[in-house]
């Protein structure tokens, strides 16, 4: 089957849907965060964005709707970046699997006092 084949016929494989979606992606120079928020009874929640600053300023001021608002979970405990966004999926899916143990030794082997590493971040800066 050719390509003009599928596009005549209206279906795009799925396959063929992901390799254009990874080089859209591919094609933006940009820096993909993975990141761990916790409350202060230490609940988790792991995202991932494009965009720390701005995520974080959404989460402090409650802007969106779910688990993280509700349990009123804002303060940045854990980090990581990379140029790759599917690599930034991928962690983010990994980080999540993780039992609650070993995403605490993650957090601990950068921030042992869990401080919030975005408290002093200017609000103006994030978008």
């Amino acid at each position: 089957m050719t390509f003009f084949t599928v596009v005549r016929k209206n279906e795009l494989p799925d396959d063929f849907l992901k390799q254009i979606l990874y080089l859209f992606i591919m094609a933006t120079d940009k820096e993909y965060f993975v990141y761990i928020l916790s409350n202060r009874t230490q609940r988790l929640y792991v995202g991932f964005t494009s965009n720390l600053a701005g995520r974080i300023c959404q989460h402090k001021q409650h802007l969106i709707d779910g688990f993280a608002k509700h349990y009123n979970i804002d303060r940045l405990v854990y980090f990581e970046s990379t140029n790759d966004a599917m690599d930034a999926i991928c962690r983010e899916k990994q980080i999540k699997k993780y039992r609650r143990e070993k995403k605490i030794k993650l957090i601990e082997s950068m921030n042992p006092e869990w401080r919030d590493l975005a408290k002093d971040w200017d609000a103006t800066d994030a978008w």
